[in-house]
């Protein structure tokens, strides 16, 4: 079946030829060849993955055109061409054998892997492991990893950088088109720092009981706004705590409710 791109092993495909007698071993399951299901030489007749039984059935010739398109034909059907049948677009279609007739469907592009070593770089770490090496089939693509037990101090782990500078998350899909001047994909820890943020209670004219404790919290992350406490005003009742200064200057935020810190310094 013809499925969309997906480079892993199973898309992967060894070519070996003897005197301009090819085979088409799955990277995946090596002890098989692509085969004429059946060796039988009818159109329709589909293509399959069998153990190696060096017949005629898995052992093709390879014709290339003058846009660089090969045909692939079988010697156990040799007037025959491997085709997508019936020229089918969509995921799932039938690879099988029809007599050659020159049409798109016929021709198949052949594109060379290479293998990359994907390697996590702590970047200044100062604890923990980096992730694990990945093994990819380029182009093709791979899931990022997360961070793992890495740390550094004074620092929250945010993305990887690339070596061509790009940012990737952790747990993206991401694409890799080829290995310039190497063999390895070299994906670098990006860290931001934590800055520790100070609340400060303040009365506000209050006549009497005492101020709630101060709270510290380390962005990003939440606290919960304290309660008012034994802290009292003659004539008045306690209606929140307006927040003096920064990003949310002149909000009102009620006892109990969570707030968040963000820390929006950029990365190394």
């Amino acid at each position: 079946m013809a499925m969309g791109i997906q480079q892993n092993t199973r898309t992967q495909w060894r070519v070996e030829h003897t005197h301009g007698i090819y085979t088409f071993t799955p990277m995946h399951n090596q002890i098989q060849r692509l085969d004429v299901r059946g060796a039988v030489d009818a159109n329709r007749t589909r293509m399959q993955v069998f153990v190696n039984n060096n017949t005629n059935a898995q052992r093709f010739r390879i014709i290339r055109n003058a846009q660089g398109h090969r045909q692939i034909m079988p010697l156990a059907a040799s007037s025959r061409a491997m085709e997508v049948q019936d020229g089918n677009h969509n995921p799932g279609a039938v690879v099988a054998l029809w007599t050659y007739e020159g049409l798109t469907h016929m021709h198949w592009v052949f594109q060379q892997s290479t293998v990359a070593n994907v390697i996590y770089r702590g970047n200044g770490h100062t604890s923990g492991n980096v992730p694990a090496v990945q093994t990819l089939y380029t182009p093709g693509s791979f899931v990022v990893s997360q961070s793992g037990t890495m740390a550094r101090t004074g620092h929250r782990f945010g993305s990887w950088r690339t070596q061509n500078g790009e940012t990737w998350q952790p747990g993206v899909v991401a694409g890799w088109g080829g290995v310039a001047g190497g063999s390895a994909v070299f994906l670098d820890a990006i860290w931001l720092p934590i800055t520790t943020v100070t609340i400060v209670y303040r009365g506000s004219g209050h006549t009497n009981g005492n101020l709630p404790a101060n709270q510290t919290v380390n962005t990003p992350g939440s606290v919960v706004i304290r309660q008012h406490g034994t802290m009292g005003r003659t004539g008045y009742r306690f209606g929140g705590w307006r927040v003096i200064g920064g990003p949310n200057n002149g909000e009102i935020w009620p006892a109990g409710s969570t707030t968040t810190w963000n820390n929006s310094a950029s990365g190394t």
